[in-house]
């Protein structure tokens, strides 16, 4: 159950029974609800090596003062971003300058007015010096560009990290608590960021540390001499507090606590708190609606940091945290297990907050409300009916446990439980099996005679606490499992099922630690686990079973050591994990749990080499991984096959530049998929998987000016999405995307009252379709109104 290749924050958690490897790190499945595959490129591509420069943009410069610009990192709203190496430094830095065309239409005043906010963000910068902050190297000017020379981050962006997925509570919650630290002490310089956002968040990969950039936005709030203007907005509408919405002249220290706020919220849901199809809808949204919960988007959130967020969030500025230390602070009361100071908003509060927006519903739900009260407590009554009748009923304690360890196994296993639409159900049977392996725990706590058993049975505590409670507190019954585990071994070392055993507490201990950031703990229990395995398969080298589970250990290992950044100790691992299965494959060709750990395996090696930027040995992995999918599809039972060797396919597809060869390439996944996913509709990743691809194609065909191919497979995926969104209304916003996509190619070059109408029409034929979907209901009351606008 527990994963023996743990899955990379921000991606899906998925639990895996020990043996069985995940897809890889760079897994198929994200924390989306239809646990669908996220495009690696939809409109950019990402990478840990610094960009090319693209051939069509303006040229870049040789030299720029006494730096040698070696290519473009990225460009913002006025500045141009370039790696570049200092001579007489002999240092790369990153080179930020003025973008000239956005000075070359500027009036004098406006001129001056930019050059000024320059020279702001440099002197903000210069006297900034902070552990979490992007280093300010030098300020000057060269041939009339003025320019911040400041330290090279190797790593990505929050806002790159995020296009895979959530990121688990506790990283999540360690990295936000290290931006808020930065911005503390800029605020007790008078400095306030006013563009915090994911974008400007860079994570170091060789420390793993959060680092704030980007003060270009910066305010000296001591200062009185106007440089920002009344009736300016300035920031990114979907991280802007009410206030800045409104008028930029009255931020405070409050407004960048909201930005920390709306950047968790996207950390922990992997979208904002709000995003409409136009920058000032967004800002209407941001001044006039009350946030979704991040618990109701993404249920694995803590209630203590759903908490802390939602504080971050209100509306009015004096409701947040006093300052951003205030947050650090909460973090840290949370992080360390301390309760926190906030309190989450009361069911009374919601419902005052919800009946003053819809003052006509609130009264009819009053009677409804009776109801569902009357039906809680009926329900109750049952609940404890029917458990006082199974505790009269007596097995002997021996059958007991084997009829819960049968239970369990058969649960923690089956693959159709695993599915979305089922994980409740498979939630509520893990917590019945919980409820008697507790009652054994505490009934034979005394036991001597049965020590192996409790091992076992806090191992398996900790399994299934992992899944539906936290990794914090599975820790303790996994602890508690190898302390017990390692007794029994001091009578028994060679014991191949103590060896086991124990090898398998501290797999799951690190895959506990992996999900909660602690990288260091989580490699020393990876290492036990593979010492533990390496000596099963000395002693017994023929078993497959155990030389699989050694491999999966160097996987673990590979993954562990690329995510603090060692990059050569990954290679390593993740090599000397692919080597063995490759044994294990030439020995056994037919075995499709071998087959299937190498295709893996070469799955996850094609994602480490393209997030290094090495394409070539990308596309050879990935290959290795199609062929080995391939060759597991012909086999019975191979189902979900299917599913991974389409996902192989679209990886492959992503890393092609050309339009042509892509589209054959994201064909390819779709004819792997389709057949499989007609027989099994209400498996959401089959079908999120035909979505994604009909968005690369119309991507691509819109890349060829192939509109009209364009708009027929975005009509196709809007169908594929229809269909899910009568499950669940979540899906509701892939169709609103869609559509969105569809209006704008269909409307293109007809102007922006054009594409709204058309949106108008497309969205009222999907609601007609789904009259009972509240997001689509509300999209369409939006639609109107902006409309509405547009018309008067």
């Amino acid at each position: 159950m527990t994963s023996d290749q743990p899955i990379d924050p921000p991606a899906d958690a998925t639990s895996h029974r020990d043996g069985e490897t995940s897809f890889g790190e760079e897994t198929l499945e994200s924390s989306h609800h239809a646990e669908a595959p996220i495009p690696d490129s939809f409109f950019s591509k990402t990478s840990d090596a610094p960009p090319a420069s693209d051939p069509d943009d303006d040229p870049v410069p040789d030299r720029i003062g006494d730096y040698d610009v070696i290519g473009t990192l990225g460009k913002g709203g006025m500045g141009i971003v370039y790696l570049a190496r200092q001579k007489a430094a002999n240092r790369t830095v990153a080179l930020k300058v003025i973008r000239p065309e956005h000075l070359a239409g500027m009036t004098a005043e406006q001129r001056e007015r930019a050059l000024t906010r320059f020279r702001t963000e440099a002197q903000a910068a210069a006297r900034l010096d902070h552990e979490n902050m992007v280093t300010l190297y030098d300020v000057g000017e060269s041939n009339g560009q003025q320019f911040l020379s400041m330290r090279y981050v190797q790593g990505r962006s929050l806002a790159e990290i995020l296009r895979f997925g959530p990121i688990d509570n506790r990283p999540a919650a360690t990295y936000i608590r290290q931006v808020c630290r930065a911005l503390d002490e800029a605020h007790r310089q008078g400095i306030l960021h006013r563009d915090l956002k994911p974008q400007n968040i860079l994570i170091d990969a060789k420390t793993d540390r959060a680092l704030v950039t980007d003060f270009g936005l910066a305010k000296l709030t001591e200062q009185e001499d106007g440089l920002t203007r009344d009736g300016d907005v300035m920031g990114t509408p979907q991280y802007m507090s009410p206030e800045q919405a409104r008028d930029s002249a009255g931020v405070t220290v409050r407004s960048d606590v909201y930005a920390i706020g709306a950047t968790l919220y996207h950390m922990l849901t992997a979208r904002p708190v709000f995003q409409a199809a136009t920058v000032w809808e967004t800002l209407r949204q941001v001044m006039d609606r009350q946030p979704v919960s991040p618990r109701q988007l993404n249920p694995a959130i803590d209630l203590d940091l759903d908490t802390i967020c939602l504080k971050c969030l209100e509306k009015d500025p004096t409701g947040r945290y006093k300052s951003a230390g205030d947050v650090a602070d909460e973090l840290d009361r949370y992080l360390s297990g301390v309760p926190i100071l906030a309190r989450p908003i009361s069911t009374l509060g919601r419902l005052r907050r919800w009946s003053r927006r819809n003052r006509l519903i609130a009264a009819s739900a009053a009677t409804a409300l009776g109801c569902l009260v009357f039906a809680f407590i009926a329900v109750s009554v049952s609940l404890v009916q029917t458990r006082s009748a199974f505790e009269r009923s007596e097995l002997s304690f021996k059958q007991a446990l084997d009829a819960v360890n049968d239970f369990f196994t058969t649960v923690s296993e089956e693959t159709l439980l695993d599915q979305p639409g089922l994980k409740p159900l498979r939630h509520d049977l893990m917590r019945q099996a919980l409820q008697y392996y507790d009652r054994f725990l505490v009934q034979r706590a005394n036991d001597p005679t049965i020590a192996d058993l409790m091992g076992v049975t806090h191992y398996r505590v900790g399994l299934i606490t992992a899944e539906i409670e936290s990794h914090e507190a599975a820790l303790d019954h996994f602890d508690r499992a190898i302390e017990i585990q390692r007794r029994g071994l001091e009578d028994r070392p060679q014991s191949q099922v103590g060896l086991r055993e124990l090898a398998n507490s501290y797999n799951a201990r690190g895959d506990s630690l992996y999900h909660l950031g602690r990288w260091e703990s989580s490699l020393n229990s990876f290492r036990q686990s593979k010492r533990l395995r390496q000596q099963l398969v000395e002693l017994q080298s023929d078993s497959i079973e155990y030389r699989r589970l050694l491999a999966n250990a160097d996987m673990n290992l590979g993954i562990v050591f690329k995510r603090c950044g060692n990059l050569p100790a990954a290679f390593d691992a993740l090599g000397a994990a692919t080597e063995l299965r490759e044994q294990l494959s030439q020995e056994h060709p037919d075995h499709p749990s071998v087959l299937r750990d190498v295709a893996k395996g070469y799955y996850a090696l094609g994602g480490v080499y393209a997030q290094q930027g090495m394409m070539d040995s990308a596309r050879t992995y990935y290959d290795r991984a199609i062929d080995s999918f391939s060759q597991l599809v012909q086999m019975p039972g191979a189902i979900d096959d299917h599913y991974l060797l389409s996902g192989s396919h679209f990886a492959r597809a992503g890393l092609l530049e050309e339009p042509a060869g892509a589209i054959e390439g994201f064909r390819r996944a779709m004819r792997e998929m389709a057949p499989v996913a007609a027989i099994n509709p209400n498996v959401d990743k089959y079908q999120m998987m035909l979505i994604n691809c009909g968005f690369e194609i119309a991507f691509r065909y819109e890349q060829l000016g192939q509109i009209d191919d364009a708009a027929s497979t975005l009509r196709s995926a809007s169908r594929t999405a229809i269909a899910l969104a009568r499950r669940d209304d979540r899906s509701a916003q892939e169709v609103a995307r869609i559509l969105l996509e569809l209006a704008r190619l269909e409307s293109s070059g007809q102007g922006e009252t054009a594409m709204w109408i058309h949106y108008q029409r497309l969205a009222t034929d999907a609601l007609e379709e789904l009259p009972q979907s509240p997001t689509l209901t509300q999209l369409v009351q939006e639609i109107d109104s902006r409309v509405e606008s547009l018309s008067n």
